[in-house]
């Protein structure tokens, strides 16, 4: 209970902080329009809003309208592998579809592999005897590191003899405990820097509207990637070289089919390496897997990361969402706090996974919830939002203010939504583990398309038909109430119970 505690009061601090430590003006070249699009939050502007700039083409490869967006290089050759000091212009929002990011949702076994190893694991191994022990046996441990800021293991699953699918190399991030390590001093620690290892920033710059706040209205603004502060420690004590390395040993990317003759020989492994994690492991394996796919454009890049905050500005964003060999997925349930902050300035890269909360008024017949668990039982509460906020153009809707934006009054679901066990809960724990081990499940509580507009349109309708029901509804009552006879009134809240120990009170119109 102490430790419960000690976690709803960090997480509190960490939310109280966000709303009030960053100034409320802001610089032209850091902000683009102050438009929210409907309340959705800072994100819609993202992907969506019409910058007058023209989209900036470059020669960088793996970037979107660069000159190499080849990502089926599986040679192995590292003459792709680019030097972040190099400078680079990325396009300028909206950015076009991105193929490899855009192609298909994120699979439910993906997602369940992540909350067991990210939401579950994560959190009990510190060791390699620990992962010995407690790792299921498709898993192969290879290596595991502290930097103080965060916890890393690398792993990787065999490839399937029976259906021939290629093992996976994952790299998982442990998230904020509820110690005093030092884990909510990084959480807190706000101010944005220049984006990757000390000495090794990627050197990104895009361009787009600003507010003018000399000369009033907008303006054209070039501004360069950066990042939250704290989270950027995951770079500290070389533990980027320290992964890459893992990854290029003979174990994992340089483990190939046909040992015989490597120049023609594929990956043992399937070509994507996965970086997830929880809450600040989320967080660290979104800012680490972006920067490995950004030097590495020849290697499949996978991030998926379950109740992660935003990481970095509008630049960031547009570089993630620029890779054309990196899909980033977020898992977000119900009223977690932590993906709604940092809230000034920060954004949301990628794809969301969001759980609707059993408050959520999308069904029309209130008797589809379970009174018993609160899950819904005649419509999915899961949607996929398309790059948060969604495109328009091609029909993808972004997350509605009355499913992202939180009430204080949510209380303690503020917190428990963010825990692991929520996460667990949310594809059962149990068929998890169960999933994993005989490879099939059934799926519930998923989705495999991203919401679209005209989902979201009549969704909208729905939600306005019946305030206007229940408008109606309310005047109609309160119209009866105030004709109503006093002594009927009275009887009626006797026979509902409301009025009782009234005893002697004569019932009578005389």
């Amino acid at each position: 209970m102490n430790s419960l505690r000690t976690m709803m009061m960090k997480l509190l601090l960490l939310l109280v902080i966000s709303f009030t430590s960053l100034p409320t003006s802001c610089i032209a070249q850091e902000v683009v329009v102050d438009i929210d699009g409907g309340g959705v939050d800072n994100n819609n502007i993202n992907t969506t809003t019409n910058a007058t700039a023209n989209n900036n083409k470059n020669a960088t490869d793996g970037i979107i309208d660069g000159i190499n967006t080849d990502n089926n290089n599986t040679d192995g050759n590292d003459n792709n592998i680019k030097n972040p000091l190099d400078p680079i212009v990325l396009p300028s929002p909206p950015l076009p579809r991105n193929p490899f990011a855009d192609e298909k949702v994120l699979s439910l076994d993906l997602a369940r592999e992540t909350v067991l190893l990210a939401g579950r694991l994560a959190y009990q191994i510190a060791s390699e005897a620990d992962a010995l022990e407690l790792l299921p046996p498709a898993y192969t441990f290879h290596g595991f590191r502290d930097v103080g800021s965060t916890e890393v293991m690398i792993l990787s699953s065999e490839t399937n003899t029976t259906t021939g699918e290629p093992g996976k190399i994952l790299v998982v991030f442990r998230g904020t405990d509820d110690t005093s390590d030092g884990d909510w001093a990084t959480n807190v620690n706000i101010p944005k820097v220049p984006y990757g290892p000390p000495g090794k920033e990627i050197q990104a710059t895009t361009v787009v509207e600003a507010l003018d706040w000399l000369n009033g209205g907008i303006k054209n603004a070039t501004i360069s990637v950066k990042v939250h502060q704290g989270f950027n420690e995951v770079f500290s004590d070389n533990l980027y070289d320290y992964i890459v390395d893992l990854l290029n040993s003979d174990q994992l990317l340089g483990r190939r089919t046909s040992l015989e003759d490597d120049s023609s020989s594929v990956y043992y492994y399937n070509s994507t390496v996965h970086f997830m994690g929880h809450s600040l492991g989320g967080a660290n394996a979104q800012l680490m897997g972006t920067y490995y796919a950004y030097l590495h454009p020849e290697i499949q890049t996978q991030i998926t990361s379950l109740g992660a905050p935003r990481q970095g500005n509008l630049a960031f964003k547009v570089l993630a969402e620029s890779l054309t060999n990196l899909v980033t997925w977020r898992m977000v349930f119900c009223n977690d706090i932590v993906p709604r902050v940092p809230n000034v300035k920060y954004y949301h890269a990628g794809h969301l996974m969001q759980y609707r909360c059993g408050t959520d008024d999308d069904d029309d017949d209130a008797a589809a919830m379970d009174d018993n668990n609160n899950n819904h039982n005649n419509r999915n509460p899961v949607g996929a939002y398309y790059r948060h906020a969604g495109d328009p153009d091609q029909g993808h809707a972004g997350i509605p203010s009355s499913v992202w934006n939180v009430s204080p009054n949510a209380g303690a679901g503020l917190i428990n939504d963010h825990l692991g066990p929520a996460y667990l809960g949310w594809l059962d724990s149990a068929a998890v583990i169960a999933a994993l081990e005989v490879g099939r499940h059934i799926e519930t509580n998923w989705t495999t398309t991203f919401v679209s507009t005209e989902e979201e349109e009549e969704r909208l309708r729905r939600r306005r038909s019946r305030a206007l029901l229940q408008a109606d509804d309310t005047k109609q009552e309160r119209k009866r109430q105030t004709n109503q006879n006093p002594v009927e009134m009275l009887q009626e809240l006797k026979a509902q119970g409301a009025v009782q120990g009234l005893r002697g009170f004569p019932i009578s119109h005389n």
